[in-house]
């Protein structure tokens, strides 16, 4: 099957509305990232704690390097994807997900929230929209790293029908419909 660049589904992604924030009733916005929004990234990324950033990336990142920021905003329609999250108008999160090369209906996916957003629903809410987005553009599953230090996000996975890799058991499974689902739940 001959899976070319022209016959990849895309996704448009437009800003969703999004309710206010329940705990604050302060307003949220989930956009699609661009290449212009290095800005976004180095906000969030600046407010992970340390802990947050090794639960994100599986390793210790103190610092978000030129080059993989530059990696992170390659945005290529139907390829990869990124979400933002802003708190009005302040970027608090990012979602995204790449379609994998070698099956393009399966994509890895991420999603990290600053430490001072964290625990308002605002990752499910990221989350739902990236599964969603992922959707419509054919992915019908995704993979997620979640290390095993992060005992509430796997146990949710588990119970939205992940399966943990037989090699790794820090990476998960699971069908793009059950992840959005899960995430709007």
């Amino acid at each position: 099957m001959n899976h070319s660049k022209a016959a990849m589904p895309t996704c448009s992604a437009p800003p969703m509305p999004v309710p206010a924030d329940p705990a604050t009733h302060r307003t949220v916005r989930i956009r699609p990232l661009e290449r212009a929004d290095d800005g976004q990234l180095r906000k969030v990324f600046a407010g992970l704690s340390p802990q947050s950033r090794y639960l994100r990336y599986q390793r210790a990142a103190p610092v978000l390097s030129s080059s993989m920021a530059r990696a992170l905003v390659d945005i290529r329609p139907g390829f990869h994807v990124a979400l933002t999250a802003e708190l009005d108008g302040e970027p608090v999160g990012i979602a995204r997900w790449i379609r994998q090369p070698t099956d393009p209906t399966h994509a890895e996916i991420a999603v990290e929230v600053i430490d001072a957003v964290q625990g308002r629903g605002l990752g499910r809410r990221l989350t739902a929209a990236a599964a969603g987005s992922a959707l419509e553009a054919g992915i019908e599953w995704l993979t997620l790293w979640v290390h095993s230090q992060h005992e509430g996000l796997r146990e949710r996975l588990l119970s939205l029908g992940a399966r943990p890799a037989a090699d790794d058991p820090d990476e998960f499974r699971i069908a793009s419909t059950a992840l959005l689902a899960g995430s709007t739940a």
